[in-house]
């Protein structure tokens, strides 16, 4: 009999859609504050909260999985291709991710709710981004795995909350330009010839790879070729705008009428001598 493959990362969603944690793939903390983070309502709840996703190390690999093997959590796994398509078509799976970002949103201090909070979130986001560095690193798994999940919009939004958030910290700013952006222009990861020539796949994912990167690349040339052809359009006004002005230079003032075009000068009393063709 045939032995059916089980898939880590689609069981352990699975699981998680039905409020299932018995096979411990995260500390039972953790998998409380999935349950519970959208009723805390006080600030000894929303410190227990932070501290106790600071300090765990094992449960971000396991909410936001992509194709790299973590370095930091060997009892977690990398994300196959046939178990993203199953996943990616349950929308239980796909609700409970959003809500998985949701959840690290407020853990980063990106939420503004409730506004009664609102410096003790950016008190946190302070901690996450500029003490605690690890969390840059937790951010690019999220960012990455949104990527993988189709969810272009979500990693978007969160780009641009960390921007905005970030704008009046320097240090992030910097940062930001240099490790983050990356992530509004790439899919699915930064260096494809690299991930490929590192074995990280085998020969027969390799192919779903490039086929989920072409189809994604294929909406950015769409856009670049509509803002190419806006640019083409604009230099095409401007260079019959150009044609027209030099028509008017070299056929004299009675082209002025036809391209209704009034010229103006430098200085005003002085008016074009005949031998330039102006006349006022």
């Amino acid at each position: 009999m045939k032995k059916v493959r089980t898939f880590q990362n689609h069981q352990f969603y699975q699981d998680l859609t039905k409020g299932i944690n018995d096979k411990n793939y995260i500390n039972p903390k953790i998998f409380d504050h999935i349950e519970k983070w959208r009723t805390y309502n006080s600030i000894p709840e929303f410190d227990q909260f932070f501290k106790d996703l600071e300090q765990d190390h094992n449960y971000i690999q396991w909410l936001f999985p992509n194709f790299f093997t973590s370095m930091f959590n060997s009892n977690s796994y990398r994300l196959e291709f046939e178990e993203l398509s199953s996943m990616r078509d349950d929308k239980d799976i796909m609700n409970q991710l959003i809500q998985n970002l949701e959840m690290m949103k407020l853990f980063f201090g990106l939420k503004s709710e409730p506004i009664q909070f609102l410096e003790l979130f950016d008190k946190q986001f302070d901690k996450c981004f500029n003490k605690n560095l690890h969390n840059r690193l937790r951010i690019k798994r999220i960012l990455c795995c949104l990527r993988v999940f189709s969810l272009d919009d979500e990693a978007d939004e969160l780009l641009d909350i960390i921007k905005k958030k970030g704008e009046k910290f320097e240090y992030l700013m910097k940062y930001y330009e240099a490790n983050f952006q990356v992530f509004s222009q790439k899919v699915v990861c930064d260096n494809i010839e690299n991930y490929l020539q590192k074995d990280l796949l085998d020969e027969r994912n390799q192919v779903h790879l490039l086929n989920i990167i072409n189809q994604k690349y294929q909406k950015k040339k769409r856009n670049d070729k509509t803002e190419q052809n806006k640019q083409n359009q604009n230099r095409q006004h401007l260079s019959e705008k150009q044609s027209k002005i030099d028509d008017y230079k070299q056929k004299g003032p009675d082209i002025r009428k036809l391209l209704n075009f009034q010229p103006t000068y430098e200085n005003k009393n002085k008016k074009p001598n005949d031998s330039e063709g102006r006349k006022e």
